[in-house]
């Protein structure tokens, strides 16, 4: 049926028909999508469809262009050209990735967004990555602190009275200073000592009979007649006055018209001491 007779002398001639190819013995319909006349772009599918009032022949064929690809049509004036072209969802902003995200694509109409460096999540949420906050860029924790940079990077630097890099640190003792660099001893050494209390913190303690006052880290002697701490002032007798005579020393000396009164015995450091008395001379 799908071939035609046509006799000849002594024999018949046969034919496939239209639509139909073979040796007009044998004949296959013909599949316009797998032969030369197949007008599809490439990446598109063929679809063949039938000759009108008949579902035997194909008369044509439907070209749609596969998944992940989207038709493209070009004029030059002269030839219109219609392609089969992959979707990049990246470029037609498709994706719906995060503002803090970038797009790959990874195929024709697939894509991947990857958070940016200092976020994560992913990709079509992202959330920035503080390092300071998260305890992850690496500062020392007793003498480093961190500063926020940008997102995913945080700088180290040492904290007051440390040195170093904020990563590698070393407590700054201004009582002992070892490098050329470190700020030197703030005590006065001749008068006091220096004590370490803390990174960068220190007291000074003044040796005996000085004391510190208004002015910081300096030591100044103890005068007795003038001070009125009750253990560091001067205690002499009526009828006398009080002379310092060095620091945190002094002597009582008899108002004029007194003298001493041999019969009480002072203590050994002073002239005249509580235990002393001045009497009137007669």
């Amino acid at each position: 049926t799908n071939a035609k007779c046509t006799p000849k002398i002594g024999s018949v001639n046969c034919s496939c028909n239209t639509g139909y190819s073979g040796n007009g013995l044998a004949c296959e319909l013909v599949n316009p999508c797998k032969n030369a006349s197949n007008v599809c772009p490439e990446n598109s599918l063929c679809t063949p469809f039938n000759a009108v009032n008949t579902s035997e022949v194909y008369e044509g064929v439907n070209c749609t262009c596969m998944d992940g690809y989207r038709t493209n049509v070009s004029d030059d004036g002269m030839n219109v050209t219609e392609k089969c072209i992959a979707v990049d969802n990246c470029e037609e902003g498709t994706a719906a990735c995060s503002q803090f995200a970038s797009c790959n694509m990874t195929g024709p109409g697939d894509h991947r967004c990857d958070c940016n460096f200092g976020y994560r999540g992913n990709g079509s949420s992202c959330t920035m990555i503080d390092p300071c906050t998260e305890g992850t860029a690496g500062c020392h924790k007793d003498g480093g602190k961190c500063t926020f940079v940008k997102a995913g990077v945080g700088r180290c630097s040492p904290k007051l009275g440390w040195k170093g890099d904020g990563v590698t640190v070393s407590a700054i003792d201004l009582c002992s200073p070892v490098e050329p660099e470190d700020p030197v001893n703030p005590c006065d050494e001749d008068l006091s000592r220096c004590s370490f209390t803390g990174p960068g913190q220190y007291e000074c303690k003044c040796i005996a009979n000085y004391q510190q006052q208004d002015v910081k880290d300096k030591c100044f002697p103890i005068n007795p007649c003038i001070e009125t701490v009750p253990d560091r002032a001067a205690s002499c007798p009526q009828y006398s006055k009080c002379n310092f005579t060095s620091p945190g020393q002094y002597k009582c000396d008899c108002n004029k018209g007194y003298r001493k009164d041999i019969t009480k015995q002072a203590e050994p450091e002073y002239s005249i001491k509580e235990e002393s008395v001045c009497e009137e001379i007669d």
